[in-house]
């Protein structure tokens, strides 16, 4: 038994609405996360110069050392990023985007469309790509709340990031268009003033009724 055996659709803390369907979910490729989350060759190379080093020195100590070293840490690395591959789902349905992850402390992160002001893509060479997701208006997700599936050095406005995700061009395509239909049909500050004003039982409190977006938020897995 895992800790994910509660969830009653994979990825997902609870049974989806009516109405709400998923139009794509999936995985981080493991090995493109150690790649561009976990950086193994940068590690890789500052170990090969550590060899080389050693080496230069002529030591069979620091040989060692620097060898063990390296397979240790870099065991370390894709250990972690397998691991982390293994423990997270990305989910696209035609309402929000949800990302499960945790490999310690599980998490589910809604990311309802109207929080959601567009989307990115940078791809590797090899049909992988990092898609970050750019959020509007106010929230209290932190980057570490994300980390790793975050976008490097965006601490102050963190965005979240589907990492090294297969056949990237597909998944784009199917935001981009689900994206854009939500924004077409969001109502605007001055459409849902008017609704207030026409109807006696709005709530002046409510963010739908000033036309807010509704906002990302944890959820415990």
């Amino acid at each position: 038994m895992s800790e994910y055996d509660h969830e009653p659709i994979p990825g997902l803390p609870g049974t989806l609405p009516a109405g709400e369907e998923i139009l794509w979910r999936g995985s981080p490729d493991w090995f493109g996360l150690a790649q561009r989350a976990f950086h193994v060759r940068g590690f890789a190379v500052y170990f090969a110069v550590l060899l080389v080093v050693s080496l230069i020195n002529g030591t069979l100590v620091g040989i060692g050392l620097t060898v063990g070293g390296a397979v240790l840490g870099l065991g370390i690395l894709f250990g972690l990023a397998w691991l982390s591959a293994r423990t997270t789902i990305y989910t696209i349905t035609n309402k929000r985007v949800v990302m499960r992850f945790g490999m310690a402390l599980p998490a589910a992160i809604n990311l309802p469309f109207s929080a959601i002001g567009g989307a990115n893509v940078a791809y590797d060479g090899k049909g992988r790509g990092d898609i970050p997701l750019i959020l509007t208006g106010k929230h209290r997700l932190g980057y570490l709340q994300f980390w790793p599936h975050a976008r490097a050095w965006k601490l102050a406005h963190p965005e979240p990031m589907l990492r090294s995700i297969k056949d990237a061009a597909g998944v784009v395509a199917i935001l981009s268009a689900e994206l854009a239909r939500a924004h077409a049909s969001m109502p605007t500050v001055a459409d849902s003033s008017s609704a207030q004003n026409s109807s006696p039982n709005s709530s002046p409190n409510s963010s739908q009724d000033r036309g807010q977006p509704e906002a990302p938020e944890a959820i415990a897995a």
